[in-house]
């Protein structure tokens, strides 16, 4: 039979592990989450400053070279597609080999939702 201070370490140790676990993944959670928010608010300030760069681009050439210029000094990969889907300019990829994008879950979202 267990004395009743064994008893108590036993009842305490298992406590402090179970406030220690939840803890812990309360916290992973919540960090998380804050560096997600983080990371999509970046996102969309990096697609405005792009929209507003590249706001009066009405030459596709022109947009083409933009989109190369910015991936070698910022290292961002951009794709820029049309309503339709269409990729006009890539900074990684060579535009014959990409197809319509149109049916991808990131562009149906940012359609409905306004980012995806």
């Amino acid at each position: 039979m267990l004395k009743i201070h064994q008893l108590f370490l036993r009842t305490y140790i298992t406590i402090f592990a179970a406030i220690l676990v939840t803890l812990t993944l309360v916290t992973y959670f919540w960090a998380k989450n804050l560096y997600i928010k983080q990371i999509e608010k970046n996102l969309i300030q990096n697609i405005d400053t792009l929209a507003i760069v590249l706001k009066d681009t009405n030459n596709i050439e022109n947009l083409k070279s933009i989109v190369k210029n910015l991936h070698s000094e910022l290292n961002l990969r951009i794709t820029i597609i049309d309503n339709e889907g269409i990729v006009i300019a890539e900074s990684d990829k060579d535009l014959s080999n990409i197809g319509n994008h149109s049916n991808r879950l990131e562009i149906i979202q940012a359609r409905n939702v306004g980012i995806g």
